[in-house]
């Protein structure tokens, strides 16, 4: 009998010290490639934040004295889906910026996508307004959002 248990045992040691090897597709062919991979993350990351900056400078420009005169865009993407976040512009640009902030968008999603990026999956409050305020637009949220916050 104690020599069946340490055969068991041993045939148990022997096989659970056999490796699986991994899948050669998911790991850098060499270091090289991993400088590639990090490299092309910082690139897409600057691409995908340029465009963001580009948007909100060409918003921030633009005062803010009559609200009725702005709008409210989703803008970007969260890995989880959903907006990242909600911006105003003025009526009077929307036809220039709303393809940005749509270019945006794919991007960012895109971006999520491509380099698994991961986040708190929470859900952006969607403002329900505007006010001008010493000349930015400023969104607005329900008095529940707001105690939220």
């Amino acid at each position: 009998m104690k020599t069946c248990v340490i055969l068991f045992l041993s045939a148990l040691t022997i096989y659970s010290c056999n490796s699986k090897i991994k899948n050669p597709e998911t790991l850098p062919k060499d270091i090289i490639m991993k400088k590639v991979l990090n490299e092309n993350y910082a690139s897409d990351s600057s691409m995908v934040k340029g465009l963001q900056l580009e948007i909100e400078n060409i918003i921030a420009e633009k005062t803010c004295s009559d609200a009725s005169k702005w709008k409210i865009s989703p803008i970007g993407a969260k890995p989880c889906g959903g907006a990242a976040y909600y911006i105003a512009y003025p009526k009077e640009i929307e036809e220039d910026i709303l393809p940005k902030i749509n270019i945006y968008t794919a991007q960012e999603s895109g971006f999520n996508e491509k380099y698994g990026i991961t986040s708190d999956c929470l859900v952006a409050n969607e403002p329900t307004g505007i006010l001008c305020e010493n000349g930015k637009a400023v969104l607005q949220y329900s008095s529940l959002e707001e105690s939220l916050k």
